[in-house]
């Protein structure tokens, strides 16, 4: 049965309008100027809210987003951003870690850590971009993820440098005839990806929570080697590229392209997985998985009210097990619209509440803070 998306959200509106002051070491300016002033060094903005997906379906996340920028005056002005999170949702996953994105040196030097520990009741369709959805069955991963970079300003706005990758977790399987405990796909009890990579980020956007303008470019090339206690050996690459553009009275057009490919051992659950919350919206996160992904995806968000804002968005993705092999004409195709409300307007933070649909019939909203990308 499908979940009325407008149920019960008025007390997670509430909560989320409470917010709308956040902890700061001096006022904020009430100005629109995004000029950041040289005593405005530091802020932390709370959570503890009701947030939704489709994959946890309610669930409560608490922690903080905390950032600092000791060099306002800089010419390559960066925030540095701290975010510490942990969450319970109704079916039952919990997860707590943190993401940090730190400027060192006079933002010379950047440090990325994503950290996830996690114990996460899920579904699974088995392999491939034409999974039916007779395939479905329940599985319980439990285990941890981490990724840290350290990267050097090389010319302006353009960092490289070295990461390592991690990603450790037991599985089980609910059912003794289904995918994972029949086929018994590499990986199906578990997975063990750990070895090193080189990092390329070019970031020329205005915000790092809302850009209006500028561009940012990722690419990451991991290799994971047996010798250093992973199960075979993987090359993992992917490609992020995102375009903001401001149209017009605070109009905002925004791009994003994504592409991940997958060489060599490639473990179930350390492939690419298409949907969820940042990408492809509609689309239940791994309802489709393959070594490889590419997804291209539209934002257009516009302002409406106050702290209001709308946002539509379309996107366009699948997955493949080979990337040589001709495209199937039978894409996947998400699109939808949200709402956002600014709760921090310093830094110009929002939660969202995205409703999105597929061209398979799926139905499904999003309620949780920041864009998708």
């Amino acid at each position: 049965m499908l979940l009325n998306p407008f149920k019960n959200l008025w007390p997670a509106f509430a909560l989320a309008m409470l917010a709308t002051v956040p902890l700061a070491a001096q006022d904020a300016p009430t100005g629109l100027n995004t000029e950041v002033k040289k005593e405005e060094t530091w802020g932390m903005f709370p959570l503890l809210v009701p947030l939704y997906s489709p994959e946890t379906r309610f669930m409560v996340a608490g922690g903080g987003i905390f950032w600092y920028n000791p060099w306002p005056e800089a010419p390559r002005k960066r925030i540095s951003e701290l975010t510490t999170f942990f969450t319970a949702s109704q079916n039952k996953q919990y997860s707590m870690g943190l993401i940090f994105e730190a400027y060192f040196l006079r933002h010379r030097l950047k440090v990325m850590q994503n950290l996830d520990a996690y114990k996460q009741p899920n579904l699974f369709w088995g392999i491939g971009p034409t999974t039916p959805n007779s395939n479905e069955e329940k599985f319980n991963p439990t285990g941890f993820a981490n990724r840290t970079s350290f990267l050097w300003l090389i010319a302006e706005d353009v960092y490289l440098g070295g990461l390592w990758q991690s990603q450790f977790d037991s599985i089980s399987a609910e059912s003794d005839t289904g995918y994972l405990s029949t086929l018994k796909p590499t990986g199906y009890a578990g997975t063990k990806i750990n070895g090193p990579g080189i990092h390329l980020l070019v970031d020329t956007r205005d915000n790092a929570f809302s850009p209006e303008r500028g561009h940012w470019f990722e690419a990451r090339m991991v290799y994971s080697s047996q010798g250093l206690g992973a199960d075979g050996n993987l090359l993992q690459t992917t490609f992020d590229y995102r375009w903001f553009k401001k149209i017009w009275f605070g109009h905002i057009f925004a791009l994003n392209a994504l592409l991940t490919t997958t060489l060599g051992d490639a473990q179930w659950y350390a492939m690419p997985r298409l949907g969820g919350q940042f990408q492809m919206r509609g689309f239940y996160y791994g309802r489709y998985l393959d070594r490889h992904l590419w997804v291209a995806q539209a934002d257009y968000r516009l302002p409406v009210w106050w702290r209001f804002g709308l946002v539509l968005f379309t996107g366009v993705g699948d997955v493949t097990g080979d990337l040589l092999a001709p495209f199937s004409s039978n894409f996947k195709i998400s699109y939808g619209s949200g709402v956002r409300i600014l709760v921090d307007k310093e830094q110009k933070i929002n939660m969202r509440l995205d409703l999105g649909f597929t061209n398979q019939g799926d139905v499904n909203f999003y309620f949780t803070f920041k864009e998708a990308f």
